[in-house]
């Protein structure tokens, strides 16, 4: 029980971080998905619950402060945390790291262009093709060297686990 609680702790915690710091953060760094990164990473994991309790509180999050329809971001990011969870259980099947960079591509794209899509029906602004690329571009770089990263510390832990378990 008080695992299940610190577990969605540290997910509101990287919700907040996201919308309160990162995006604050001058260009290109305010670019770095790092909900996006975290789903990529818990899409991996043997247990469901978590990915999709994060991409809930996430979106809901999310929710709060983007200028789309309520629901709207909320409902994206758990529609791609279903393909990422179909996407592992069908087609990434190791854990290998282009497994994890090709799932943290794919979440950036399918965000981006699923947020676009939803501002065309809006009547929202639209930005210029030449800016949506290249928020586009950073974004998926900066959120796949985040990606890196968890997969690097997800080897670290396990390694370090191995040895424990063995010696």
């Amino acid at each position: 029980m008080w695992h299940k609680i610190f577990i969605i702790g540290i997910i509101f915690i990287i919700g907040f971080l996201q919308v309160s710091f990162i995006q604050s953060l001058p260009a290109p760094w305010h670019h770095v998905n790092l909900m996006l990164a975290t789903i990529t990473f818990l899409a991996f994991r043997r247990t469901a619950w978590r990915l999709w309790s994060a991409a809930l509180i996430f979106g809901l999050i999310l929710d709060l402060y983007s200028f789309y329809l309520f629901g709207v971001v909320a409902a994206s990011i758990v529609f791609i945390s279903i393909i990422n969870r179909l996407l592992y259980l069908n087609f990434f099947t190791n854990r290998a790291l282009m497994s994890f960079m090709a799932m943290g591509f794919l979440n950036v794209v399918a965000y981006s262009l699923i947020i676009r899509l939803i501002s065309l029906t809006q009547n929202s602004y639209w930005p210029p093709f030449s800016t949506v690329i290249v928020n586009m571009f950073w974004s998926t770089i900066l959120t796949e060297a985040l990606v890196i990263v968890f997969f690097v510390v997800q080897q670290m832990h396990y390694r370090r686990n191995q040895i424990h378990s063995h010696g």
